[in-house]
């Protein structure tokens, strides 16, 4: 049965939620966004530990950003793992919607597989729902938002500050979080595509301004008469 409080907390979430989004979506660079997305985790869901991997042109993940442990972060920032280890991962445990729960009485065989880590060991669980620290939980995002789009990267977290494996509640807000992670990461791809083109564009326009001034000056300050002469057109042999 639902407590009384319960509705309190659930609009208080969504509160927080509101703020790390409205966040996420002003950040400017790619690199903001994916280090406010690491951010909102922490800040927003509830979790000591998150990690943006994103997935790179070659289709492998690399850890993009990370937020909660400074130790954890130099550790594993920068490091990459390979699609077929990732597709594996996404394909065990148990599926919460679009999300990925792996327990550790899965997850030891994914131990000396190459995807950055930095899950310890820990007691067994006291109670049904206590989170172990071997515990894995993931959060794809995709092109299109939803499942069947292009996985674009996967959100990890770990460590929920109230010690519990997430219930249904927690579970649609982090699904909802990951949904709107892949529109802004989406967007901030597309302004730094943007920007990218722009400036190849001043550049060509600043190349083009520099060979027609080039070619002008060789004419208005040559030594002798120039003229430009065609070959062609309709009457052939004439100049």
């Amino acid at each position: 049965m639902e407590t009384e409080s319960e509705p309190y907390v659930r609009l208080a979430t969504l509160r927080q939620l509101h703020h790390v989004m409205a966040d996420m979506n002003a950040a400017r660079s790619l690199a903001d966004t994916l280090q406010t997305v690491a951010d909102g985790v922490v800040n927003g869901l509830g979790y000591e530990l998150a990690c943006v991997n994103l997935v790179r042109p070659d289709g492998d993940l690399v850890v993009a950003a990370f937020s909660g442990n400074s130790a954890a972060e130099a550790l594993i920032t920068g490091r990459v793992g390979s699609r077929a280890a990732w597709d594996r991962r996404l394909t065990m445990g148990e599926r919460w919607g679009e999300l990925c729960f792996i327990p550790h009485t899965e997850g030891w065989v994914l131990d000396e597989d190459d995807v950055p880590q930095w899950f310890t060991d820990g007691p067994p669980p006291r109670f049904e729902d206590e989170w172990h620290p071997s515990d894995r939980l993931f959060a794809p995002m995709f092109a299109t938002g939803a499942a069947g789009g292009e996985l674009i990267g996967v959100i990890s977290v770990d460590r929920p500050r109230n010690g519990r494996i997430p219930g249904a509640w927690g579970r649609e807000a982090l699904q909802m979080y990951a949904f709107q992670a892949a529109i802004a990461i989406s967007n901030a791809r597309l302004r730094a595509n943007m920007q990218r083109a722009l400036v190849r564009l001043e550049r060509e326009q600043q190349a083009l301004r520099a060979s027609e001034e080039s070619f002008r000056q060789a004419f208005e300050y040559a030594p002798s008469g120039m003229a430009i002469a065609e070959m062609g057109g309709d009457q052939h042999g004439r100049i």
